[in-house]
């Protein structure tokens, strides 16, 4: 980019796009990163955050568990619980 002498990149789909590091690593040299910020493809790059920042905007979720026991029973109430 800095060879090519942009001002912005516009990273397209895919691997890119949604890497924070490589939207952090154009701020750092200066090159507009046009998408979401580092903390925001951060946030929405884990399912549980995603699944919490959703809900405090209140968006409509599916239902879903937490983490899972271990012990199989306990993982079929779950199930049963969330239907």
């Amino acid at each position: 980019a800095r060879a090519a002498g942009v001002d912005a990149i516009h990273p397209g789909y895919g691997f890119l796009s949604e890497n924070p590091v490589f939207a952090e690593a154009c701020a750092a040299a200066g090159i507009l990163f046009i998408g979401p910020s580092p903390q925001v493809l951060r946030t929405l790059g884990d399912k549980v955050s995603a699944r919490l920042a959703a809900q405090a905007a209140k968006v409509p979720v599916l239902p879903a568990s937490a983490a899972l026991p271990r012990e199989l029973e306990a993982v079929k109430a779950v199930a049963a619980q969330i239907g």
